[in-house]
């Protein structure tokens, strides 16, 4: 999965996409790692990207280490997209995160929908 997403993991990944007559409308990434699961759902509209929710689901931690049969959401973001091309967008964030970064603006994003882009052309 390291060589799809560019990040390396240890629990692995998956990317899907769904099209709509050769256009992209939605994708779904999700990471793996050794404390959790990282997912980032992006919706397009004519190719361009509408709608963000990332998430951060963690293991459960006890006194004897991680409960890896137990994800729990510790974070949430809905990003509504007003304009793509001039990263106009309101974020909706529930919870914190706890493991991972946020991105510093829609356009970090872009890789995700490249490699969306990439998987679907082969």
């Amino acid at each position: 999965m390291g060589e799809l997403t560019g990040i390396t993991t240890d629990g692995g990944g998956i990317l899907k996409v769904w099209s709509n007559e050769n256009q992209i409308c939605k994708i779904v990434e999700e990471i793996g790692l050794s404390y959790g699961r990282i997912k980032t759902i992006i919706y397009l509209e004519s190719g361009i990207p509408i709608k963000i929710i990332e998430t951060e689901e963690n293991f459960r931690r006890t006194n004897q280490g991680m409960e890896y049969y137990e994800l729990n959401e510790v974070f949430k973001a809905e990003i509504y997209i007003f304009n793509w091309e001039m990263d106009e967008s309101k974020i909706v964030r529930t919870g914190e995160r706890l493991m991972s970064e946020g991105n510093c603006s829609t356009f970090d994003y872009e890789p995700i929908i490249e490699r969306a882009e990439k998987a679907t052309s082969e």
